[in-house]
């Protein structure tokens, strides 16, 4: 699932020609995996009762507004939602609105032209009721979409959430070859043990991928209801997990991802040994690169100052800053090396294992 390069010439005793495998991760330091909750058609329970459930544990959620249920038109008129200077609120303090298209058609029931219009005028409501930030999440209505309507959404929208995988398959996205218009999800429902839920997301970690869980009413009747205490509880169970799982709406998890996606790591052997990293991609993002800990080492950035290493299992993790340009990776402890390769350094003198 990362991106990976193998550097030739890791010190150790021998003459064997030694490799360190250095990983760049998609997640923000202390990550491993990704969360996102996502919450569909904007019931009232979704801003008076998730949104401060989400905020008192730090975390911001991705609300998947119906454009006539927010205005109360077409079959939605008996069916409120909660008052537009509610949701706007929360999206003031951190929360996404994505797309739940206009009136909550099968978009692959419908006529091209309908299809579209119900994509294109969702959007663009949206982003007029919530200035500042491009609407880029979008979730199919019934979680149904063709390779059609997934083609069309794509003009509109960086992500489209679909429902739940086929059964055996894991829960989660995997960032490397996840389709961002075509991602799975994990439903939270009535009547299931949160500990279903926290499973999936020790299952999430294990795997380093990324779990869009998908919720509706809390407390209120609707389509898989749940309880607040239960939600409550996975959320604690999110919070214990000391950022390990990084919780973030989907529109900010998709951006980083294909940033990720577009990032190359290069590296060159120098004159005297060392080797020298450089990422090729967008600079707005802080990374965090990982090798295999396998002795004493030290990273310099591009100004020769030493970057911290976290020791996780059997890895060393460092983070590199977004603008850095590049980063040496040496072993500790060493002044000076002769021009030289690893092989013949090693034969004329013998330097132990770190």
């Amino acid at each position: 699932m990362l991106n990976r390069i193998l550097l030739a010439g890791a010190l150790f005793c021998g003459t064997a020609t030694a490799q360190v495998e250095v990983s760049l991760s998609p997640w923000p330091a202390g990550a491993r995996a990704a969360l996102s909750l996502t919450f569909d058609d904007a019931y009232p329970s979704q801003a008076a009762v998730a949104m401060p459930l989400l905020e008192a544990r730090g975390f911001r959620g991705t609300f998947y507004l119906i454009v006539d249920r927010l205005f109360q038109r077409g079959k939605y008129e008996d069916l409120p939602s909660a008052p537009l200077a509610d949701w706007q609120a929360g999206f003031r303090r951190g929360h996404e609105m994505g797309s739940h298209t206009w009136t909550h058609v099968g978009l692959d029931t419908v006529s091209a032209v309908s299809m579209q219009e119900e994509l294109r005028s969702a959007r663009e409501a949206l982003e007029g009721l919530f200035p500042g930030t491009p609407v880029t999440s979008l979730a199919y209505p019934f979680s149904r979409a063709d390779e059609a309507v997934m083609q069309e959404a794509a003009r509109y929208y960086l992500t489209g959430r679909l429902g739940p995988p086929p059964e055996g398959e894991p829960p989660d996205n995997d960032p490397a070859t996840a389709r961002l218009i075509g991602l799975k999800a994990f439903f939270l429902c009535t009547g299931e043990a949160p500990q279903r839920w926290n499973h999936a997301a020790d299952q999430t970690l294990e795997d380093g991928g990324w779990l869009v869980e998908a919720l509706h009413p809390i407390d209120e009747a609707g389509y898989c209801e749940v309880r607040e205490e239960d939600l409550g509880v996975h959320l604690d169970y999110l919070a214990g997990l000391g950022g390990r799982i990084w919780v973030a709406p989907v529109g900010q998890v998709a951006a980083r991802l294909a940033h990720w996606r577009e990032t190359r790591l290069h590296h060159t052997r120098l004159a005297d040994g060392r080797v020298q990293l450089e990422l090729d991609g967008p600079a707005s993002e802080d990374w965090q690169l990982s090798f295999a800990n396998t002795g004493s080492w030290r990273v310099l950035d591009s100004r020769g100052q030493t970057l911290p290493l976290t020791a996780t299992g059997d890895s060393l993790r460092f983070v590199w800053p977004a603008g850095q340009l590049s980063a040496t990776i040496e072993p500790a402890g060493i002044t000076a090396i002769e021009a030289l390769s690893w092989g013949q350094f090693k034969t004329f003198f013998l330097i132990p294992a770190p």
